[in-house]
């Protein structure tokens, strides 16, 4: 959304709650360069990078470090006409309530582009839709069977999206898990809801789990045409904002993995082949593709190897198990190492508590990973759960929030 106006539309035809990002960005000056991931944002908002110094010695030729202030100016300067501009819209409307104004599509009128699209009639078949999506996702179920351990539905293809979504919408879950014989698509298992279990035998694209409220999410290799184990990982944003259920990737997830992470289980095996460690020219250890934990709230996160860059930037509560490997040079000074510049944690052994966590998560991951784990993952999460202690390591924030409760992130 872009506008009052925008946001007016949407809720007008249902929805509670509406996100603005590119305007946002821009409030701060970003330029739209389409470069985020690669920690060379020249105007200072999406990188590690404090300084000009500091950009010129990476090579940056133009540098503009963020002004803390004058960027919360703007937003608030931006937010402020975009309430003040809803409120005028509200009166216009006949209403006092913003909220009394959702779903209220019959105040909608199109004027204009009618060649172009039929918004009419987009709204006059809305009921229908849902219809349809309804039937397709009771289709999912029967292919589930009442019995059912693992039920691969057929066909599944990334441009299925959301899988899932659906079922916990309407508080249904089969017996077994549902699973998806191939990579599954954008927003698997999104808004994931308690009692459903989902699969996905190959891999899946970004938003897995993201804002999950309970259930399992599982994503495991698969044998190819050759009879090889592959794949396994999954795109980015994983379990972005989830505030329970369970996650195991056995493979690696891209980047900002479990950002905003409110109070589910995250567990990514890294189960690859490379056993070096995670650098600029060889990226291909690292479990996560950058910002790993990002803004983490509540919750536990687990990480084989090496965890990659730039880790628990903006982290304020729960906590993350590390692992420690000294022969492999997987130290606790190269974890220092890959943490954000603004990551304020602290390191701390594993407790009693911590222990018996680390056991239950990882006995889990152990069991479904069972028929798909390579040798070397079976014999660490052996190693592992002989003694947590010895193996790990964990990661909280220095300032604990009080109550972590009233987290709205």
């Amino acid at each position: 959304m872009r506008s009052a106006e925008d946001a007016l539309k949407m809720i007008l035809l249902g929805a509670n709650r509406v996100g603005y990002a590119t305007m946002a960005m821009m409030a701060l000056g970003c330029t739209a360069c389409r470069g985020c991931q690669l920690d060379t944002c020249h105007v200072g908002i999406t990188t590690q990078i404090e300084s000009v110094e500091e950009a010129r010695a990476r090579g940056l030729k133009k540098f503009e470090p963020q002004v803390l202030e004058v960027a919360v100016e703007h937003l608030v300067r931006v937010f402020k006409g975009m309430g003040q501009s809803l409120a005028g819209y509200v009166e216009q409307l006949g209403e006092t309530r913003l909220q009394n104004l959702v779903g209220r599509w019959d105040l909608l009128q199109q004027e204009h582009y009618f060649s172009v699209v039929n918004v009419v009639g987009y709204i006059e078949q809305l009921q229908e839709a849902l219809q349809r999506a309804i039937r397709a996702e009771s289709e999912v179920l029967v292919a589930t069977g009442t019995d059912a351990v693992v039920a691969p539905v057929s066909p599944a293809s990334p441009n299925q999206r959301a899988i899932g979504t659906g079922l916990s919408h309407r508080g249904l879950a089969p017996a077994g898990p549902i699973a998806v014989n191939r990579v599954a698509g954008q927003g698997f298992g999104a808004f994931n809801g308690k009692g459903l279990s989902l699969l996905a035998l190959g891999g899946a694209q970004d938003g897995v789990g993201k804002g999950a409220m309970g259930g399992e999410i599982v994503v495991l290799k698969t044998r190819n045409q050759q009879g090889e184990l592959v794949g396994g990982s999954c795109g980015k944003s994983l379990a972005y904002g989830a505030q329970a259920g369970t996650f195991i990737i056995q493979g690696q997830a891209d980047a900002r993995a479990g950002v905003r992470l409110a109070g589910a289980n995250v567990i990514i095996l890294n189960d690859v082949p490379d056993t070096s460690l995670w650098s600029w020219t060889n990226w291909g250890p690292a479990a996560i593709k950058g910002f790993g934990f990002e803004y983490m709230t509540r919750g536990v996160g687990i990480i084989l190897g090496d965890p990659g860059p730039w880790l628990c930037a903006g982290m304020t509560g729960g906590v993350l198990y590390l692992e420690l490997d000294p022969e492999r040079g997987l130290t606790q000074a190269v974890l220092q190492d890959r943490l954000a510049t603004n990551a304020k944690i602290q390191w701390k052994p594993l407790e009693a508590q911590d222990v018996t966590a680390v056991r239950r998560l990882l006995s889990l991951a152990q069991e479904r990973t069972r028929d798909t784990a390579s040798e070397r993952l079976k014999a660490k999460l052996e190693q592992l759960l002989s003694d947590p202690s010895r193996w790990m390591i964990k990661a909280v924030p220095e300032g604990m929030q009080a109550d972590p409760d009233v987290s709205t992130e």
